[in-house]
């Protein structure tokens, strides 16, 4: 069995028109706080949100005034449009989700952490002030990630991992980054709703995907087993991994995932996926690059 509290629930879908295989937009605010209190019962303790997700913020700061006490660990991204420094970015989230200190704070990017260097000070002591407990950086490539292996000012590092962007591209260096003593936390573990989309319905430039995904739903069938189970018991299952970010398009579909928890998949098929899937084109594993 998986833990609740090894998961994170991404929020974008509450403030967002996001995912490829989401055909419902934005959530409406009676759905999302109806999947906040799922989430709350479920066991989950932590939210991913950003002053960038629309209305993100302000549904989950609606959700935490209606409880007792702040019902989850918030992690939220610095502001990169609304001409903020980062004090102020992150003084405007707090009141947004109604809560008087944060968990961490992300800059969006690797780009927008080294063109904030200088700003550094300024968050550290927000740290000080206890309105944030850590700072952490999100970013896309090896590259990004291999870069803040020594980077004594960042904790928390947000990457992609998931049955495509695996162990094979990601391991070492996640295992690298958790033995310099950082916080490791994964999403787009379902790739954007991607590994349940029709093959009929892919997007042309993302066809190319189409032969390892059906590697994955063989898979899924030797060891009866679906893709639901598969995509989110692949990363809970590595060590190197502290939390996995997960998106919901509804109440019943955030149920189906917890219930995975309790009856995951195990050893020999994971150990597969790391045996068979390579996925040579990985400019196609990264959404940012995507055009719907």
């Amino acid at each position: 069995m998986y833990s609740p509290k090894k998961l994170i629930l991404g929020t974008v879908q509450f403030g967002l028109d996001y995912g490829i295989n989401n055909p419902k937009g934005q959530l409406s605010t009676n759905e999302s706080a109806k999947i906040l209190a799922g989430a709350l019962e479920g066991g989950i303790q932590c939210l991913d949100t950003a002053a960038g997700y629309g209305s993100s913020e302000e549904v989950i700061g609606a959700f935490v005034l209606e409880q007792e006490q702040v019902p989850f660990d918030i992690i939220t991204k610095l502001s990169v449009t609304e001409g903020l420094g980062p004090k102020g970015s992150l003084k405007k989230s707090l009141s947004r989700l109604q809560i008087d200190c944060l968990d961490t704070i992300l800059f969006h990017s690797f780009q927008h952490y080294q063109q904030s260097t200088g700003q550094l000070k300024e968050i550290e002591s927000c740290v000080a002030e206890g309105l944030v407990k850590k700072i952490g950086v999100s970013v896309y490539t090896n590259e990004e990630l291999e870069a803040l292996i020594n980077a004594d000012d960042i904790a928390v590092i947000q990457a992609p991992f998931n049955l495509f962007d695996n162990d094979a591209k990601r391991g070492a260096i996640f295992q690298a980054l958790k033995d310099s003593g950082k916080e490791v936390h994964t999403r787009s573990v379902f790739l954007q709703g991607l590994f349940f989309k029709s093959y009929e319905s892919f997007p042309t430039l993302l066809k190319p995907l189409i032969e390892p995904l059906m590697v994955l739903r063989a898979l899924c069938k030797k060891y009866d087993t679906d893709m639901a189970s598969l995509a989110l018991c692949y990363p809970l299952s590595k060590p190197y991994l502290d939390r996995v970010l997960i998106g919901v398009d509804s109440l019943a579909q955030l149920e189906a995932n917890l219930s995975i928890l309790g009856n995951p998949v195990v050893g020999e098929m994971l150990e597969e996926i790391d045996a068979t899937i390579n996925v040579r084109q990985i400019d196609l594993l990264n959404p940012a690059l995507w055009k719907k």
